[in-house]
């Protein structure tokens, strides 16, 4: 598997795929998109693979109104 993709299968891919990025023997985690809606940069997935983003942090903030929402 490339540097940096990840199979992806997390409920939260925005914060599993960073995360699973910096273990060596990550297998995956589940993925739903629930949560693209509420906020700015959703991760990409391409063919199959998280590619994480290259923004400082988690790569992507809560969209203000949706936190005005809530």
């Amino acid at each position: 598997m490339e540097k940096n993709k990840i199979k992806q299968y997390s409920y939260y891919k925005d914060y599993d795929a960073p995360l699973l990025c910096t273990i060596p023997n990550a297998a995956g985690a589940e993925s739903f998109d629930w949560i693209d809606p509420l906020i700015d940069h959703p991760l990409s997935i391409v063919d199959g693979h998280a590619v994480p983003h290259e923004r400082p942090g988690w790569g992507f903030m809560f969209k203000d109104a949706v936190l005005e929402e809530i």
